[in-house]
């Protein structure tokens, strides 16, 4: 992509048809190119300077071509001239011969010949010293040649137009597709390397590649909507005017907007704007994300998180705060016990959902509609007293997701009632220890990571809440983490596990669990409604999977279905909610 929003100049002469374009190709080639496969920067870098080419060839080829046309037709006049010259001479040397007048039998005469040249064509004159042997032989081979090479040129013409029309034969709402998946990418490669570096700023980058271009990015306010705001308590006046040109092409959408970490420019007058009542005349207080980082919001002397929060009392659905800056210096650690981001009580009647990356969240003032429905807390430990918290004032929560987090349990409190969650994600070590905390009965889904070493006596029923649970329908087990490397030792985890979960009917797989295929299909733990097992390719060996589905089909007298599904190597099955793509079929 193009790092500024400038036009792409190239010299106009140069024809694509020569060596350069053999070159080009050439390059294509060794980088094995397929049509097939997406392009990378590079290729893309080439086949805009190729279009652009032909689009600025064609104004010097259509001039080219309007001259030789008045070339040939000239040269067409001039050799029936000399023809109707050579006739006119012939039959007055006849006629000097056979003293028989001839000449008023002529068809045409120089001067009724040379009255059917073009107006804008040469004149009378010219057509007759063109006639003169010495000065100009008009040549019909020469003729034949240039109306040849008029037409090649016409074909190539042609053939060069349409290739420039093609891409505006393309739909707009085509484009605009094509520009979201851009848009979707290069946020999601950013987030995965923890926002390091400069924003993407992708609706600026199709912008710069051409006028085309740029009219239709202007025609899809969403990919103007995420917007970069600087980590500072005062921003520069570029940044300020760039975000005021997403803003225009926004409409009625909300921003999403979040922060980044910017190197501070030394010198007078570079932050002349401050931020928060920028941020307030800008986009007021309504956003359609937030994300913020917790530590002392400016680098420079302004206001902490929770002064940021009170002056500028956003109001948003979503809420992600990071503990740590996001800039290059980004590393997540498991935070301490007394890390954590209080909810601000204006902001709950709004929210739909919180994450905190690196810390763990608050919720104590209560009011009568809150609408929470998803916490999400990652790399941090997490009270339990926090954690019952938030179910105690929040009565609406569905999805309850713990990403590489631990639990801390002072100050615990009797169990809180939980019955609104539905989703959960956490640990293996965790889960136990969630239900000590929570009452939640219809819990359908849930999503256990093997990490680290997990203890089997988690499992046992000695605390007086039971961890069976027939509401569960759905089971995820992931070991990407799993460091135990005795598979005695993993059947006996699977074997304190597994039991939980007597009626599932759709279990997922995924790096590690072939231990799990050797304890479900059994007398003791028969899964008797299992219906869907997906595994991701690799992660089970085939002959565990063959005698896993053998034992299970003659225990029950069905067969069960299996999905290959693929996943991202790159993240945590866990810590994506973006559909996979799957390859099903039933084993017989």
């Amino acid at each position: 992509m193009l790092s500024g929003d400038h036009e792409i100049s190239y010299n106009p002469l140069l024809s694509i048809h020569g060596p350069p374009l053999r070159s080009v190709i050439d390059n294509l080639t060794v980088a094995n190119w397929s049509p097939n496969r997406v392009p990378t920067n590079e290729e893309r870098n080439m086949i805009r300077q190729l279009l652009d080419q032909d689009a600025q060839l064609l104004p010097h080829m259509e001039a080219h071509l309007k001259e030789l046309s008045n070339s040939a037709e000239f040269k067409q006049h001039a050799a029936a001239l000399r023809i109707q010259e050579d006739t006119l001479a012939n039959q007055i040397s006849h006629e000097s011969d056979s003293r028989t007048p001839l000449v008023h039998n002529l068809p045409l005469t120089i001067d009724h010949i040379s009255s059917k040249l073009p107006e804008n064509g040469p004149g009378p004159e010219d057509a007759r010293s063109a006639l003169i042997p010495k000065e100009g032989q008009v040549s019909l081979d020469l003729y034949l040649e240039e109306k040849k090479k008029m037409k090649e040129l016409t074909m190539l013409y042609e053939l060069k137009r349409d290739v420039l029309s093609t891409r505006r034969l393309v739909p707009v709402e085509i484009w605009g597709e094509i520009f979201k998946l851009r848009m979707l990418e290069d946020h999601a490669l950013y987030i995965s390397r923890k926002r390091m570096g400069a924003p993407q700023f992708t609706a600026l980058k199709l912008s710069a590649v051409c006028r085309h271009w740029r009219a239709i990015v202007a025609q899809f306010p969403v990919l103007w909507q995420y917007i970069a705001i600087p980590h500072h308590d005062k921003i520069m006046e570029l940044q300020r005017d760039r975000i005021l040109h997403y803003k225009s092409h926004l409409g009625v959408l909300l921003p999403k907007v979040y922060t980044y970490h910017h190197e501070i420019v030394v010198g007078v007058g570079v932050f002349p704007v401050y931020l928060l009542p920028f941020l307030r005349d800008t986009f007021g207080v309504d956003y359609a994300s937030l994300e913020i980082a917790n530590y002392t919001f400016s680098l420079l002397r302004g206001p902490d998180l929770t002064s940021f929060f009170d002056q500028l009392r956003p109001q948003t659905t979503h809420l992600t705060v990071y503990a740590r800056e996001t800039g290059a210096a980004w590393f997540f650690r498991p935070a301490t016990a007394r890390t954590l981001v209080e909810i601000p009580t204006y902001m709950l009647a709004k929210l739909h959902e919180v994450t905190g990356e690196g810390l763990g969240i608050r919720i104590t003032a209560s009011q009568p509609e809150i609408n929470l429905s998803t916490l999400v807390v990652k790399d941090a430990i997490w009270q339990a007293a926090d954690i019952q918290a938030c179910f105690h004032v929040a009565r609406h929560i569905e999805r309850l997701e713990l990403m590489r987090t631990g639990i801390g349990l002072q100050n615990a409190f009797r169990r809180v009632d939980a019955s609104s969650l539905r989703f959960i994600i956490c640990g293996a070590n965790e889960y136990p220890i969630l239900q000590n905390l929570l009452d939640s009965p219809n819990v359908s889904n849930v999503e256990l990571t093997l990490r680290g070493r997990i203890e089997p006596y988690y499992w046992l029923q000695n605390s007086g809440f039971p961890l069976v649970s027939h509401t569960v329908k759905s089971l995820r087990l992931e070991g990407r983490e799993f460091l135990e490397r005795s598979f005695t030792i993993e059947i006996k985890i699977m074997e304190a596990i597994l039991p939980n979960f007597p009626d599932i009917t759709t279990l997922t797989l995924d790096h590690n669990m072939d231990a799990c295929l050797e304890v479900i299909g059994t007398v003791l733990n028969p899964v008797t409604q299992l219906q869907n097992l997906r595994i991701v390719p690799g992660s089970i060996r085939e002959s565990r999977l063959s005698s896993f589905l053998a034992r299970y089909h003659l225990l029950h007298r069905r067969h069960v279905e299996v999905d290959f599904t693929e996943r991202d190597a790159q993240s945590p099955s866990y810590d994506s909610r973006d559909e996979s793509s799957e390859l099903k079929f039933s084993w017989a």
